[in-house]
């Protein structure tokens, strides 16, 4: 793969659009479907098994990425230590071939994942609706697990605002990182509120924290 040159990744769990980690793809996406079947690790993300006579369909997305997107995905991914690479075919929802994409898998289906029958990670993760995903640095990580820092806090800019104006909050998951190793920490919340900063200036998202429930680092 040299400089310039692309290459199409499909991804179906935590890489999906409006999914925790969809930041490190492009926005240019469309909708594909792969032959095999989805487990849920209960780690957190999904893994994929292809199976090219499968009947079974996973609901994937495929952009086209450059040589430093995909080395980015290759640390998020844990590749090759956790995750490999293979390539599978993708179709569309009337079953006829679309493209050849790159596709991380693990080597092997951990023991305790079970079968995700819709084939649909979003749709599988959305009971944990009210839980709320954000990614933060160090800093403010260790100052949130430490009792320090009772708000995090999000600048009203269009995404924010569809996504914290919808309300139903109640709790999040910060992970400091994009890692699937990264440490973890579960909080209790209080619904988002539209305020001002100190400056009185800028509008922001305040998060109140009402209860670390647990930190994994």
């Amino acid at each position: 793969m040299n400089q310039n040159e692309k290459i199409a990744v499909a991804v179906y769990g935590t890489l999906l659009t409006s999914c925790r980690a969809d930041g490190l793809l492009p926005e240019a996406r469309r909708t594909v479907f792969l032959r095999g079947r989805l487990y849920d690790t209960h780690r957190g993300y999904p893994t994929f098994e292809p199976d090219a006579d499968s009947p079974s369909l996973v609901r994937a997305e495929v952009a086209e990425v450059d040589r430093e997107t995909l080395a980015r995905l290759d640390r998020y991914e844990g590749y090759p230590t956790l995750y490999h690479r293979a390539f599978v075919r993708c179709f569309d929802a009337e079953g006829r071939e679309v493209c050849v994409a790159l596709v991380y898998v693990m080597d092997r289906v951990p023991e305790e994942a079970t079968e995700i029958a819709s084939g649909d990670w979003r749709a599988h993760a959305e009971p944990s609706a009210g839980l709320l995903h954000l990614t933060l640095k160090r800093r403010w990580f260790d100052e949130i697990a430490n009792g320090e820092k009772r708000n995090e806090y999000r600048e009203a800019k269009p995404f924010w605002n569809a996504r914290l104006s919808s309300g139903g909050w109640t709790r999040v998951l910060f992970r400091n990182g994009y890692s699937k190793t990264a440490p973890t920490m579960l909080c209790t919340i209080d619904e988002p509120k539209l305020v001002r900063d100190d400056s009185g200036a800028v509008a922001v998202w305040r998060i109140p924290i009402r209860e670390v429930l647990y930190v994994h680092r």
